[in-house]
């Protein structure tokens, strides 16, 4: 597994899933569940790892920061759930 996932703890087989789409990923991901399990930071993670090549690169510097020029976060506004 890439060390983009090498602190985080638990969900080993989605983070395995995420690491091996990274060679040919999808054109979209949703990332759900309980709050306070990590999807966000994985998720950023994931993205990183999608806008930059190895660890030291800048753009997955930028990408982790939340300030990479291709990367929007969006974060829903009131109610957060889907009815």
């Amino acid at each position: 597994m890439s060390d983009l996932f090498g602190d985080v703890i638990g969900h080993s087989k989605v983070l395995q899933l995420l690491d091996s789409e990274l060679a040919n990923p999808g054109q979209a991901y949703l990332f759900t569940g309980p709050q306070s399990v990590g999807k966000e930071c994985v998720a950023i993670r994931f993205a990183a790892g999608l806008l930059g090549g190895e660890a030291d690169d800048r753009a997955r510097r930028l990408a982790l920061s939340r300030s990479h020029p291709d990367l929007t976060i969006l974060e829903p506004e009131g109610a957060t759930s889907l009815g």
